[in-house]
């Protein structure tokens, strides 16, 4: 690769250390940490980030120990409680950061580094040595606490004394001896981890045989994978097996890798490998997706939602900032195009919150590429995407993005820790959908402390009472879960069988995504009956959740046919349309069925520790939510409903959609669930049974599969488009479609899809054996 650093951010290597690759990587990497001398001390962004490092080494020092029995700070048990170790040499990292960052008022302070040498000799004895005990948590002994270790040494560059850092590079070579190649940390994340460790190691020790080592076990990180961790050629990163997992451990991937690989650029180490070139296309394919106005969207970030500490949006900024410095180690075209979505992110996102978490030298690299007005935004994410590889659906246009949360066969439901993590995430991938507004906080602030978890949007639930962890890691028998985009991708269908854990519950879910609005469909809903009370002191009964939605400010309203909702639970006996207004946004929602709705106003209360027992806050957090869910009883047989999402509509408009719908359901039923938009003239469709169903239009036969498939259709004139997908990905050989058109010629089409008939009736064989999931799509002329 070619060093493609912003100028002012070239490593200063010291005299007679040009020829040094160690010494210039060292440089290299003190920049990176401090910043370098590549800003303003003085001028806005940098200033508020140099106050904010001052500011903490000054809190920390302040509240250091001098003399020591137990521990380094009053507030830690570093001793007994592995994570608290960690945050001690987190804290000395601070102090060193201070000392080493220019315009700080610790600068090359004298009487700091006395401080920070007198507590790593401490912690170097007490806390981190050849002889600690792992206590079982691995990731903090190998990997969290020789990255701070590593850091602190290289800041100092040269003043912590040789025989203490032969002490900890001794201690974590006990711990990691070399980058995880086997195992379970030996794949995505956990491996870019190991790397970064190993690889900063032989950096301080200049060890070639490391850094060669580090150099080349990243490779593995960035080669596609088609199961298990990792990245997928088609979107996603999966980590745990079976978990989506692109704003958690995904970060820190692209994070770890830009790290390592502009550390080696252009060094002996250099990363030359193609598969570079699979993690920068990864931008686009996987995490600009997910990346809504700065926020990184909830579904993709397995446990950390229940990290009070590790809000969305702080994930995203995580992410713009990894995208950012994994273009300064790029060719010039790659790292265009990434510095190009990294200018579009910031142009949507909240950037002073943005610029208030970030590095000195991550402000300097992004405020170059803001300024740099030569170099265009990237276009905005628009349409469906479907991420076959996570059970996950996103569809955006520039007001809203609308996510879908499922699960299968291949997909784990939710994850927790040991630590209590996440422990109340029962039916997060049970079809939960999220609907981002430009009111981009729904989710951030308390949402996880306070929604009810019982009742989260998009899903159907029984009312059971459940208890911490119930169902978690839970891998269903049915294998249907996924969807397509059109061939134009403007709209996108997505649907899957729910098979509940811990239940009897069963349930057909799909979501019709257009440009102004979102359908969706439940049918086949079954339970053979629920005995005692549930959750809400009522008998057990099955729910299907409309809408949960927190509201911040008073003026947001919630009106069904005209009445506004202002209790807990008022019942609507085949309501039309409801209407949720106000100053931080508005959203319609119709309902083309003749299922009654209940609909209710509530303050609910809750803690961070309900959901996170290892670090979550015990302090009282309140909302407002606004709630509609469809009661389906307490043994439904078939039991089915339908409702609409129009994102941005105000009342009136939702009033008038409700009387003249711009989609029309042409079937919802346990074999096939159908929409079509009218003003596209398109036609989605879930077939759920593994035998031929057909979709009829305007009373006469259109659309007939022979098995279970998801396919849409787009007819102009003069043309038929047509998109097929295996949502089960375990059928072999051909799925036949049927359309009663007839036309005159292919004009495009998949190698899976053969046209074996034009006229009478188009017939397709669509050949899905080992397609994993992808969307197949033909173009006929009339």
């Amino acid at each position: 690769m070619a060093a493609v650093l912003i100028a002012l951010l070239a490593p200063m290597a010291p005299a007679g250390a040009a020829d040094d690759p160690f010494a210039v990587a060292s440089q290299r990497w003190r920049d990176y940490l401090t910043g370098g001398t590549a800003f303003d001390p003085a001028a806005a962004p940098y200033a508020e980030a140099v106050a904010r490092i001052t500011s903490a080494a000054q809190a920390d020092r302040a509240a250091m120990i001098r003399t020591p029995t137990t521990d380094l700070w009053p507030d830690l048990t570093s001793a007994t409680v592995t994570a608290d170790r960690h945050e001690t040499f987190i804290r000395v990292k601070g102090m060193a950061l201070a000392y080493a960052t220019r315009g700080s008022a610790l600068a090359g302070d004298p009487s700091l580094l006395s401080d920070i040498l007198w507590a790593l000799d401490w912690l170097g004895a007490n806390r981190y040595n050849t002889t600690s005990v792992n206590d079982g948590n691995n990731w903090y002994w190998a990997l969290g606490i020789p990255m701070e270790i590593n850091d602190t040494i290289l800041m100092l560059n040269g003043r912590v004394p040789q025989a203490r850092v032969d002490a900890f590079m001794a201690a974590e070579r006990r711990f990691l001896p070399g980058v995880y190649t086997t195992g379970a940390y030996s794949t995505g994340a956990n491996r870019a981890w190991s790397a970064k460790v190993i690889a900063l190691r032989g950096v301080i020790q200049s060890n070639s045989t490391l850094t060669a080592q580090a150099a080349r076990e990243i490779v593995p990180i960035m080669r596609y994978v088609t199961t298990g961790d990792g990245y997928y050629e088609r979107g996603g990163f999966i980590q745990h097996s079976t978990l989506p997992y692109v704003g958690g451990y995904g970060i820190s991937a692209i994070e770890l890798l830009a790290q390592v690989l502009y550390l080696f650029d252009e060094s002996p180490w250099d990363v030359t490998d193609s598969s570079t070139g699979n993690l920068q296309k990864s931008v686009e394919t996987t995490y600009a997706p997910f990346i809504w106005r700065g926020v990184m969207m909830d579904s993709v970030r397995g446990r950390e939602i229940s990290r009070e500490y590790r809000t969305d949006i702080e994930a995203g900024s995580a992410t713009i900032r990894a995208i950012a410095h994994l273009a300064d180690s790029a060719e010039p075209t790659p790292r265009r195009s990434l510095r190009a979505a990294v200018k579009r992110m910031l142009a949507d996102a909240d950037l002073p919150r943005f610029q208030s978490t970030s590095s000195l030298y991550a402000l300097v690299s992004t405020q170059g590429i803001l300024a740099d007005t030569s170099l265009a935004a990237a276009q905005p994410v628009v349409g469906a995407r479907t991420f076959a590889s996570m059970d996950r659906y996103v569809h955006r246009t520039s007001e809203y993005a609308f996510g879908v949360s499922s699960s299968s066969s291949r997909i784990t439901n939710f994850e927790t820790a040991t630590n209590g993590e996440n422990q109340k995430a029962w039916y997060t991938a049970d079809g939960m959908t999220y609907l981002y507004t430009r009111d981009t906080k729904q989710y951030s602030s308390h949402f996880w402390a306070t929604v009810n978890r019982y009742r989260l949007p998009g899903t159907t639930v029984d009312t059971r009472v459940k208890g911490v962890n119930d169902g978690r890691n839970y891998l269903t028998k049915q294998p249907f879960s996924g969807g397509l985009a059109s061939a134009a991708g403007s709209y996108g269908v997505y649907g899957m069988i729910l098979d509940a854990p811990q239940s009897y519950l069963g349930a057909n879910k799909a979501w019709f995504t257009f440009d102004d609005e979102i359908v969706a469909l439940g049918s086949g809903i079954n339970d053979p009956g629920l005995t005692g009370t549930g959750w809400d002191g009522r008998p057990k009964h099955v729910e299907t959740i409309v809408e949960d939605r927190r509201v911040e400010a008073a003026d947001q309203t919630l009106v069904v046919d005209g009445a506004a909702v202002t209790s807990s639970a008022v019942t609507y006996s085949n309501p039309a349309w409801a209407s949720l207004s106000g100053s931080k946004g508005r959203i319609g929602y119709v309902f083309p069925g003749s299922e009654s709705l209940r609909a209710g106003r509530t303050t609910q209360t809750g803690a961070w520790v309900d959901v996170n027992a290892k670090n979550g806050s015990t302090t009282p957090r309140t909302d407002t939510y606004f709630s509609l869910w469809f009661d389906h009883g307490t043994a439904p047989v078939d039991a089915k409903y339908s409702y609409v999402l129009l994102p941005g509509a105000t009342t009136a408009e939702t009033k008038a959609y409700a009387a003249s719908p711009d989609t029309v359901v042409l079937a919802n039923s346990t074999a096939v669930s159908a929409v079509k938009d009218l003003t596209k003239n398109a036609v989605g469709a879930v077939f759920w049974r593994a035998s031929p169903t057909t979709v009829n239009v305007g009373g006469a036969a259109f659309l007939t599969s022979s098995g279970r498939s998801v396919v849409s259709t787009a007819e102009t004139g003069v043309s038929l488009s047509v998109s097929i997908a295996d949502p089960t990905q375990a059928q072999t050989g051909p799925i036949t479609i049927t359309i009663d058109r007839a036309a005159k010629r292919v004009m495009s089409s998949s190698a899976a899809v053969t046209v074996t008939q034009l006229s009478p009736k188009i017939v397709l064989q669509v050949n899905v054996t080992g397609t994993r999931g992808a969307v197949e799509t033909v173009k006929l002329g009339y």
